[in-house]
């Protein structure tokens, strides 16, 4: 995966979805830990920290499914938290500063993430 978003960063617009949310933080120099709690299969409510065109038409405050025991830590240098969990205040999105490359640690295309597909589609959209 390390090769592969050295390989595109810059060509190629890229969204990393859980493992890939965590890659692209790694490969850009942050660091992961375990999370405070295990979240397989569970919902949380997400806050919009900084504005981003993938949440174009999405309320600032939104649901979210999660499958994830592994966050971000520490941020890479020339990124930007998107969002964060209301409760747990666990890193939820991420953008770079300057090229179309973004994580999300949550599930957009879960039922659980009522607003999933519209994420996607404004990442589609560009």
């Amino acid at each position: 995966m390390e090769q592969l978003i050295h390989e595109f960063a810059g060509k190629k617009p890229l969204l990393g979805v859980c493992l890939g949310h965590q890659a692209i933080a790694e490969v850009f120099g942050g660091k992961l830990d375990l999370a405070k709690r295990v979240m397989h299969g569970k919902t949380s409510i997400a806050e919009t920290l900084t504005p981003s065109a993938l949440l174009t038409g999405i309320a600032s405050e939104h649901e979210i499914m999660r499958y994830h025991s592994i966050v971000i830590s520490e941020m890479p240098e020339g990124f930007d938290v998107i969002s964060r969990t209301t409760d747990d205040q666990e890193i939820m999105m991420i953008q770079h500063q300057s090229l179309p490359i973004y994580g999300m640690q949550f599930h957009p295309e879960s039922i659980g993430t009522p607003d999933g597909l519209r994420m996607i589609e404004n990442f589609v959209k560009g």
